[in-house]
């Protein structure tokens, strides 16, 4: 894992670039009838995919447009779990593990998950209905190269939308919408710096609840109190 020396100056540019040129092998591997080899550059492009996703987590981190940088990481875990299924090495775990860290340094508790009925669902493959029996394709595998899924083409209706702790897509989060309070994400800005250094691994070993600081800000009339949060964290390279 060389991610922490890559300059993600030119990420953009380079990202579109090699997508390119790993579709041109896959379609050359097809022509050759080689599906493993095909496989083979899905499995690569999730890896390129990552690093060009965790750049964009970092560009939302500087600029602290921390909200937009919650769909970043999502996207980031999704991948690496996706990937995790083709190497299960220590560094694949302990990166998982690192997302998953930062993850719990949101404020994020709450999302949304919605109940319907679909109908006309079809194989992304070979374009029949999933339960056709002609269609030999399975959810979730690679064929030459690309991933099966389930192509919902129609919905038939919208039963209820639900409050839940641990939804299927985390980036349905609930919010009030004049919500600008933004001292719920002072964890994060706490060690911004260190968000910053390419995956610099990190452990929150102890939080205090807030504790009112000794200055007293009188504003209108009212008794405001700035809370604050004791963190003691330490820091290792993990690659």
């Amino acid at each position: 894992m060389l991610l922490y020396k890559l300059d993600f100056c030119n990420i953009e540019e380079d990202y579109k670039k090699l997508i390119q040129s790993l579709e041109s092998i896959k379609n050359f591997t097809i022509k050759e009838n080689n599906e493993t080899f095909a496989n083979s550059t899905f499995v690569v492009k999730l890896y390129i995919s990552l690093i060009y996703e965790y750049s964009k987590f970092l560009q939302e981190i500087k600029k602290d447009n921390f909200r937009g940088s919650w769909n970043c990481l999502q996207d980031c875990i999704d991948i690496i779990d996706l990937y995790s299924k083709y190497e299960s090495s220590k560094s694949i775990k302990e990166l998982i593990n690192y997302f998953e860290k930062i993850e719990r340094l949101y404020p994020y508790k709450v999302f949304s998950s919605i109940e319907a009925k679909f109908s006309n669902i079809t194989c992304s493959i070979c374009g029949r209905d999933i339960l056709d029996t002609l269609c030999n394709h399975r959810a979730g595998e690679i064929y030459f190269g690309e991933m099966c899924h389930e192509v919902i083409n129609k919905i038939e209706r919208l039963d209820a939308v639900a409050l839940v702790t641990s939804p299927q897509d985390k980036r349905c989060i609930v919010e009030l919408v004049e919500d600008s309070n933004e001292e719920k994400f002072n964890l994060l800005k706490g060690i911004k710096s260190l968000l910053l250094i390419p995956l610099n691994d990190f452990i929150i070993k102890k939080i205090n609840k807030p504790k009112v600081v000794n200055t007293k800000i009188i504003t209108k009339g009212k008794l405001v109190v700035t809370p604050t949060y004791q963190i003691k964290i330490s820091i290792n390279n993990m690659y």
